[in-house]
This record gives C-alpha cells, sequence and structure tokens, in this order.
C-alpha cells in the first residue's frame, strides 16, 4: 500500500514565529521560524543549535505555538 503525504500550507506562517513541529505522531517538538521561502514551500527551523528545513510535501506539520 503506498501511502500519501498531505503538502502542508504554511503561508501563514513567518520568521521568528514560534511553532510546534511534528514530523511523526512520536516526535514532535517546539521551535521557531528561521526563515521561509518566497513561495512558503520551504521553511527553516532553529531548534538549539540545529538549523533544518522541511519541504511542503514531505508531511511534516508545522504549526503556530
Amino acid at each position: 500500500m503506498i501511502e500519501r503525504q498531505i503538502a502542508q500550507n504554511w503561508s501563514a506562517l513567518e520568521a521568528g514565529q514560534p511553532v510546534l513541529v511534528t514530523e511523526n505522531p512520536s516526535l514532535h517538538y517546539p521551535t521557531t521560524i528561521d526563515e521561509l521561502t518566497e513561495d512558503n514551500t520551504v521553511v527553516w527551523i532553529i531548534a538549539g543549535s540545529t538549523r533544518r528545513a522541511f519541504d511542503y510535501r514531505e508531511g511534516t506539520v508545522i504549526a503556530p505555538a
């Protein structure tokens, strides 16, 4: 069976905003938006000393905290 990922709409997010990232049901954490691409399809976050990018199609949920 093929699992379908739901694309996220991150157009309401902005740099500096506190958010909750949910990568899967057992992995979620608070963090801050560092940067977004102009089309809001890639979000960069900073968690501690780590900077990561997420693509809107990979299924990660990023929601306002």
